[in-house]
């Protein structure tokens, strides 16, 4: 089917070898975000205003350890002055309050940070280590303890032993094995500080608890209403060190596969032509990868839930029918036609027009499909452009991978890109506003490069 240097071209492409092309598209899209592309992006804080008046806010107070990395800096140095959706307001120092806190005011181990803002930005003040809620007076400071608390919101009901009570009074403790971290109350929040609040039907109340709290609880007569805060967990910092190092290890066996090479030819039947064959294989990628994410779960840098939830099932099917229709093209014939019939539109202009051609089929698949149903579906087709024209198939291959990896103009072009549309507020025209631009940018880079590097 293939001449001998078509096969060689279909070769297994190496780790660092789409970086000759990649690289430059990175550098050149970076740039137009910076100077073009920002101004049509909305920020986060702007969201976060806009919705402001929409979602509760709460009065919490941080109590920052002897241990905390931010002691010692200013609040501008600290990173606390412009918090998307969180405000520091004061600073309770043993001697003195402070306020209104300004930039240069330092930080200082014991001391009272008090912010006011929305839960999904206090989320992110619970998982800086050192730096507490301080009404939780046993809050577990160990990381490992830290990695099973959780965020919870809950409503106070008519019949609640807690109504009249202030929260010191309360014994969250003792009776649901939790903490109050802040109030909201009609609409607003409680300026009060957290002990002296004294509660009331309807009251919502922001809880440090267990993993199953919200299970446990969520039919009890003490609250109408009992919510898990999404993206609270505490992150295992303890074990950070060990998970970097899985993740160079990773990179080096990823790495080595493309450099074997260098080394030689391995003399054959040796375990070391064993060993060279097995990390060049396709697979090994994919090998590798799974059992570094195993042993992330083995030395406790993520939880078998954490593990869980991470797969998404409903990407993973589909990249399996972007596969399974990859070979039913392929099997079927249906990609020669299609290749036959660009072949006589484009074919006449020269590769170059077959490889935009190419280019611009794939990235218009991917902004419907994910990247990698996209690639699989359209790399039949594009070695079958190839082939038909008298071209070396790599350089169509590779206009495949990178078009199947620069879709900007959707939001479910790639994952990530639905990953920030929540958080930052997006809306699919601004994925098509930014997007549109960039992904032109990457077409004209890589139609220039591709050539360069992989010849017809």
């Amino acid at each position: 089917k293939y001449t001998e240097a078509q096969r060689h071209d279909l070769r297994a492409m190496t780790f660092l070898e789409i970086g000759y092309v990649g690289l430059p598209c990175a550098i050149v899209g970076s740039l137009y975000l910076l100077l073009e592309g920002r101004k049509s992006i909305k920020s986060k804080v702007e969201a976060l205003e806009q919705l402001g008046d929409e979602r509760l806010e709460y009065l919490v107070e941080m109590l920052v350890q002897p241990d905390c990395r931010l002691i010692g800096k200013t609040v501008q140095e600290a990173g606390l002055r412009h918090l998307p959706g969180l405000f520091l307001i004061e600073i309770d120092r043993t001697d003195n309050l402070i306020a209104p806190v300004s930039p240069d005011d330092t930080i200082l181990s014991g001391d009272r940070l008090v912010f006011t803002g929305i839960v999904n930005t206090i989320v992110d003040l619970e998982k800086i280590p050192g730096l507490v809620p301080a009404a939780d007076f046993t809050y577990e400071v160990s990381p490992q303890q830290r990695s099973r608390r959780h965020l919870t919101e809950a409503v106070i009901s008519h019949t609640s032993p807690l109504i009249g009570k202030t929260v010191r009074e309360a014994n969250f403790r003792q009776l649901y094995n939790a903490a109050v971290v802040a109030v909201h109350r009609q609409g607003r929040r409680v300026s009060r500080k957290i002990g002296d609040i004294r509660l009331r039907p309807g009251d919502t109340l922001l809880l440090q608890t267990r993993q199953h709290f919200d299970a446990a609880f969520r039919n009890h007569p003490d609250f109408f209403l009992v919510s898990g805060v999404d993206g609270s967990e505490a992150g295992r910092t303890d074990r950070a060190w060990i998970a970097f190092a899985l993740l160079g290890l990773l990179v080096l066996l990823l790495l080595f596969g493309s450099i074997i090479p260098l080394f030689g030819t391995p003399t054959p039947g040796s375990t070391w032509a064993a060993v060279a064959k097995t990390m060049q294989s396709a697979a090994f990628p994919a090998i590798a990868s799974l059992i570094v994410a195993v042993m992330m779960v083995a030395l406790r840098c993520v939880q078998i839930s954490q593990a869980h939830s991470a797969v998404e099932l409903e990407i993973v099917l589909t990249i399996a029918a972007g596969v399974g229709m990859a070979q039913a093209l392929d099997g079927s014939g249906l990609a020669q036609l299609i290749a036959e019939s660009l072949n006589s539109m484009a074919g006449g202009y020269g590769p170059y027009a077959l490889l935009a051609a190419i280019y611009l089929i794939t990235m218009l698949v991917t902004e419907l499909l994910s990247n990698n149903a996209a690639a699989a579906l359209m790399f039949p087709l594009g070695v079958a452009l190839a082939v038909q024209g008298g071209h070396s198939p790599r350089p169509f291959v590779m206009a495949v991978c990178l078009a199947a990896s620069v879709a900007f103009m959707t939001p479910i072009g790639y994952q990530t890109n639905l990953m920030v549309m929540g958080p930052g507020g997006y809306r699919p025209s601004d994925f098509f506003r930014v997007g549109f631009p960039l992904n032109l940018l990457m077409f004209a880079t890589s139609l220039l490069l591709i050539p360069l590097v992989w010849p017809f």
